[in-house]
């Protein structure tokens, strides 16, 4: 019993710590809003910050950003025979640059 109680109290140490870690890193979600209208109308690959599993992505996309608001960003993919229009909120966005061929 005394060995259950102390391995519960160490792993919540552990995730005490962690969890402080998490908490002192700022988050920029709102320089990438800033900077976002400059890729507009170029080739790019953006980070998401979590997996979009209805959009079949998980970590990055690449394409055209067609169209961008306050809340919304609209990429075009091109796949061997067609083109796919993505459309997303900004605050998934984690990271991003331009594609240049």
């Amino acid at each position: 019993m005394i060995e259950f109680l102390l391995f519960v109290m160490v792993g919540l140490l552990i995730y005490l710590v962690t969890d402080k870690k998490r908490e002192s890193k700022p988050k920029d979600r709102k320089s990438y809003k800033e900077i976002l209208p400059e890729f507009l109308d170029k080739e790019c690959e953006i980070n998401v910050n979590k997996p979009l599993f209805s959009m079949d992505v998980l970590y990055t996309m690449r394409g055209r950003m067609v169209d961008l608001d306050d809340e919304w960003l609209m990429l075009e993919q091109v796949n061997k025979k067609k083109k796919v229009v993505r459309v997303f909120r900004t605050e998934l966005v984690s990271g991003i640059k331009e594609i240049k061929d």
